[in-house]
């Protein structure tokens, strides 16, 4: 289980998250909601190690994980796809791969991987050997969840990955993220604006304005509420 327990995220004197409360049992989706500005993002690096925590703690089966540099996080099988399609542009599919997957670990079978990685998204296979920077939209977002993946994370953080792709491409990503939660058991963390999107795959979710959670409940029930886009995410 991945928990927070009365989470604050500073930057200076601004309160980004405040006080926030989650708690999301293994081997389930939960997704976060809300409008730009709401904390979504720096719940996610909170979570990653990225950013300092002000107050509150974070723990992971159990363990707390609050003050634990982001390397170590990633060894006890964190990883977190980042917002903005940041890969080393200059490095090539199959160099991307491996430099996450030296990062989160030692040995093990780097090819048979990369294998999975290919399998899940057959377009990254044919452009193996071509660089990042070269690559569309789409295909950097395919490339960015295959390099989150690549060790079989225990928890994955996704921070808007249908952020600007075509809708093809965001049904080819999402039917990958619920099948990596049901077939591998992965514990998922989604970061969304685009709220139909993320209730259809999440069993949870967890509504933030202001940094607060204000609303949570059943990804079902919250996605029958006609209120909710209204009421808290801006639309």
């Amino acid at each position: 289980m991945l928990e927070c327990s009365s989470l604050v995220v500073r930057y200076g004197p601004i309160e980004a998250v405040r006080g926030c409360n989650i708690a999301i049992p293994s081997g389930t989706i939960a997704a976060v909601l809300g409008a730009n500005g709401a904390g979504k993002s720096s719940l996610m690096k909170a979570i990653a190690g990225l950013v300092p925590v002000a107050s509150g703690r974070i723990r992971v089966d159990g363990e707390d994980i609050t003050d634990m540099p982001p390397h170590l996080r990633a060894r006890r099988g964190i990883a977190f796809a980042l917002e903005g399609r940041r890969l080393l542009h200059r490095l090539t599919v199959l160099e991307n791969l491996r430099v996450a997957w030296e990062f989160r670990g030692r040995g093990g079978d780097f090819k048979a991987a990369a294998d999975r990685a290919f399998a899940r998204f057959p377009m990254l296979a044919a452009r193996s050997g071509f660089q990042a920077g070269l690559l569309s939209g789409g295909q950097q977002q395919m490339l960015i969840l295959s390099a989150a993946l690549i060790r079989d994370p225990r928890y994955l953080l996704l921070d808007e990955p249908s952020l600007g792709l075509a809708p093809v491409v965001v049904q080819q990503i999402f039917a990958v993220i619920a099948a990596v939660c049901r077939d591998g058991a992965t514990t998922i963390l989604l970061s969304e604006q685009v709220v139909a999107l993320a209730l259809s795959v999440a069993h949870r979710a967890y509504v933030l304005k202001g940094g607060r959670v204000v609303r949570e409940g059943g990804a079902a029930a919250l996605a029958s509420d006609p209120s909710l886009s209204s009421a808290y995410l801006g639309g």
